[in-house]
């Protein structure tokens, strides 16, 4: 996990561990090694997730329009295209 975040060990314990302690997510041992962990997301965190994604998005969503032209908000909406088909090809490799 720590490697795909691109933090430290570290890091990431500490994350999970407020995670859990907010029961946000819940760990196990994998079946065929003891020494780790897998981590899984509860009830409580996805309704959490989706709570914050939707202020993100509705903050967002109030800028761009205070802030951005009719012309630039299409421009916008247009680098979002590229910029998703960009991460579909990094996803591939």
């Amino acid at each position: 996990m720590a490697h795909r975040r691109g933090v430290t060990h570290q890091s990431a314990a500490k994350t999970v561990k407020e995670l859990l302690a907010d029961g946000l997510v819940r760990t196990e041992p994998p079946p065929t090694d003891g020494r780790k962990l897998l981590v899984h997301i509860t009830d409580a965190g996805r309704a959490r997730l989706g709570t914050e994604r939707d202020q993100r998005s509705g903050r967002l969503d109030t800028a761009i329009g205070g802030a951005l032209s009719p012309d630039e908000r299409r421009r916008l909406r247009d680098g979002v295209d590229l910029l998703a088909r960009l991460n579909a090809h990094l996803k591939e490799k």
